[in-house]
């Protein structure tokens, strides 16, 4: 009976739902001393072996297998665990063994935009789907996928083209002229009066200085 009970599913409790590392996901190893060449190596995670305490891996690219400890593996950032997805998708002859768990985590993982540009996985998911159109799992699968990235990256454009346009606007719109109220506008100061140009009449017996543009003399009589 206690044999039957050790085979059977394992139950998790709410912490351990939350476990990010489960099957299907992309890891990278590190810290190991044992087989420190496999440092750095991606690998995709199979299942959790209780009775060892560690997580069996398979390797990228070549599928080898490993029983790794949970200290021994590191998440990867959305854009290459992508990217190690969409090559392992994109190899020529690759199986539907390989196809449905990577897929399945493609649905799983929330990516931007930008991944799903940079990575270009709409496209080869897109053509995955072509491959095992009569595997009905797969080809809807990738369907699904296809369609909900289109979406999510034609809402991404519209939103940038939106906040481009709205710059624009605000300096195409024209600014009103203010004017200033009658009471802030200052009268022209009065001309000052010189005591060389003023012009008060000579004393009387005193002579005038000849202007500067003095008239023609007047043309003799014949």
């Amino acid at each position: 009976a206690a044999g039957s009970r050790r085979s059977g599913p394992i139950v998790l409790d709410e912490d351990e739902k939350a476990d990010p590392f489960t099957p299907h996901v992309v890891v990278r190893l590190a810290g190991l001393k044992a087989a420190a060449d496999l440092n750095g190596k991606f690998a995709l995670i199979l299942r959790f072996l209780p009775e060892k305490g560690r997580y069996e891996v398979g390797l990228h690219p070549g599928g080898e297998k490993k029983a790794v400890q949970l200290g021994n593996m590191e998440l990867l950032p959305s854009y290459e665990e992508v990217s190690v997805l969409r090559d392992r998708l994109g190899h020529p002859g690759v199986s539907a063994a390989v196809v449905r768990p990577a897929l399945r985590r493609l649905d799983e993982l929330n990516m931007s935009a930008e991944v799903l540009a940079e990575t270009k996985i709409g496209k080869v998911v897109n053509e995955v789907g072509r491959t095992f159109a009569g595997v009905h799992d797969i080809a809807e699968l990738a369907k699904r996928l296809v369609w909900r990235w289109r979406d999510m990256f034609r809402q991404a454009q519209a939103q940038e083209q939106a906040q481009l346009a709205a710059p624009a606007q605000v300096r195409a719109k024209p600014t009103p002229a203010v004017k200033a109220p009658a009471a802030a506008q200052v009268a022209p100061a009065p001309a000052t009066r010189s005591s060389s140009s003023s012009s008060a009449p000579p004393p009387r017996g005193s002579r005038l200085a000849a202007p500067a543009l003095a008239a023609a003399p007047a043309a003799a009589a014949p």
